[in-house]
């Protein structure tokens, strides 16, 4: 007889030690709900100013280039006596700067693409 009262005080007493929450406390389920939803904000938000970035670089480049473009064209146009052997220069520095520039909005469209992805 004094072995089951031995073990009913030892079960008693872990099931006062052991508290499990309950799924009705709602301190506990906020404060992880806010925890689990702050993250995901965090990550969306620091995404959606690199793709923010992302796109003003694309439009910046493009700018540069159609800037650097009229640069070349309006001193074709002012250089009156331009002769036949020297119109490569322009035409290579024309080609120089859209073969660079293409390269660099296909590195940022692949960018843009693997960040929205």
């Amino acid at each position: 007889m004094s072995k089951d009262i031995v073990t009913s005080s030892a079960s008693n007493s872990y099931q006062t030690s052991h508290v499990t929450p309950s799924i009705n406390d709602q301190s506990n389920n906020s404060y992880f709900h806010k925890a689990d939803m702050k993250e995901p904000e965090e990550i969306n938000t620091k995404q959606e100013a690199k793709l923010h970035s992302l796109e003003a670089k694309a439009l910046h480049l493009s700018n540069v280039y159609f800037v650097f473009q009229g640069v070349i064209l309006s001193t074709i146009a002012t250089i009156p006596l331009l002769r036949p052997d020297h119109l490569w220069i322009p035409f290579a520095l024309s080609l120089l700067a859209a073969i660079l520039k293409t390269a660099a909005l296909c590195h940022t469209i692949s960018a843009f693409v693997k960040c929205s992805e």
